[in-house]
């Protein structure tokens, strides 16, 4: 049996089983007197009570649980005509030795329509795709190319007035940390 204290409800399980608190110091007394029925009674009010009290702990501490990730929850919202990359799932129930290595996030795609909480995707030349109508939004994320490549250039970051997340800070720098490694290889010819 599981004596350990489970702090948010603060009591064991075999305290909530028998409805009374374990303690390995007691001894039994060597004559045991008779259990009456009014003993009984007070023993399962004893022991309902402790459930119900254990019981509204447990909920307070499942309150507490979520108004704690509602708090930190990131929220990602989605537009029409986002790049973005949806997150293939066939690999997660088997476990073959390719999908050990196959690319769990797509190449990139588009968002061109929205329904509720799923998207309908297109791939950058616009054609739709096909069994991709409806994508629920958990199993997608924002893709952002590099900055200087091709796919960056045809297809320009949105830039508005409000400063940079940090993101977009932590994006910039290992994009400048790169930079300078790929210069430092060319430096020292060791890339053409």
């Amino acid at each position: 049996m599981n004596d350990q204290i489970l702090i948010h409800l603060n009591t064991t399980p075999r305290e909530l089983l028998f409805g009374r608190r374990f303690r390995p110091d007691d001894t039994s007394p060597a004559v045991l007197s008779p259990t009456t029925p009014a003993d009984v009674d007070v023993h399962f009010a004893l022991a309902d009570s402790l459930r119900w009290n254990t019981h509204l702990l447990s909920l307070q501490q499942a309150e507490r649980q979520k108004n704690n990730f509602d708090a930190n929850a990131k929220i990602v919202e989605f537009r029409i005509g986002d790049m973005v990359q949806w997150y293939n799932s066939e690999a997660d129930g088997n476990h073959k030795s390719i999908n050990k290595i196959a690319p769990r996030w797509s190449a990139p795609a588009r968002i061109y329509a929205r329904f509720l909480n799923s998207f309908s995707l297109c791939d950058l030349n616009g054609v739709p795709l096909k069994n991709f109508s409806h994508i629920h939004s958990r199993r997608l994320r924002h893709y952002i190319p590099l900055r200087g490549t091709t796919l960056d250039l045809l297809h320009p970051r949105d830039m508005d007035d409000a400063p940079p997340s940090t993101q977009d800070l932590e994006i910039a720098e290992a994009e400048e940390r790169m930079a300078n490694i790929l210069s430092a290889l060319v430096e020292a010819h060791v890339i053409p």
